[in-house]
């Protein structure tokens, strides 16, 4: 079995825990969680099912740390789109397309309904609001958007628009409605 090692400690336990998680979201996206074992995990992490259990004491504890995780890769990379864009209507288009392509492609799981009423996600839904909402209100400085509705509640709806069930076929389609419907009147 591989051993995964670093120069220092802090360094170690990263590489761990990235091996960990490139595992867990490799067994879930192509089995999904009835395929989830601490030993499958282990294995396919190239450590040991011991230095696993250093590391989480449950399978369920593994799930949540890889979801947190996934969650502010996910929301690292939103900010990351938003700061290549010197427009705020060109920046929030990105952010949009780029959320509701990740939503496209994990809102079918089983793991991500199962794991979306989990509290760490109210969490991180609010902290996407308020990334959006600032978003909105830069790029409604323009008079483009509408300014009747809060951009908050507009992030709010934009969040819950591109949630939905679709095709990545469709996120352009998808992404343009949501923007007209937050246009001004």
């Amino acid at each position: 079995m591989p051993k995964i090692w670093d120069d220092t400690i802090e360094t170690h336990r990263g590489a761990v825990l990235e091996a960990i998680f490139a595992a867990t979201g490799s067994i879930v996206g192509e089995e999904g969680l009835t395929a989830l074992s601490m030993s499958r995990v282990a294995a396919d992490a190239g450590i040991g099912r011991a230095t696993l259990y250093k590391y989480f004491n449950d399978i369920d504890a593994v799930l949540v740390a890889w979801h947190r995780h996934a969650i502010e890769h996910h929301m690292s990379m939103l900010r990351h789109i938003s700061e290549q864009h010197g427009d705020a209507l060109e920046a929030l288009k990105a952010v949009l397309f780029a959320f509701a392509d990740i939503r496209s492609s994990h809102g079918a799981h089983d793991a991500a309904r199962l794991l979306h009423v989990l509290p760490h996600v109210g969490d991180a839904e609010g902290r996407l609001r308020s990334f959006l909402g600032d978003l909105i209100a830069a790029a409604r400085k323009n008079g483009s958007f509408r300014k009747d509705i809060a951009p908050d509640d507009l992030a709010a709806f934009a969040i819950s628009s591109l949630s939905a069930p679709h095709t990545k076929a469709f996120t352009p389609k998808l992404v343009d409605l949501v923007l007209t419907a937050m246009r001004r009147p």
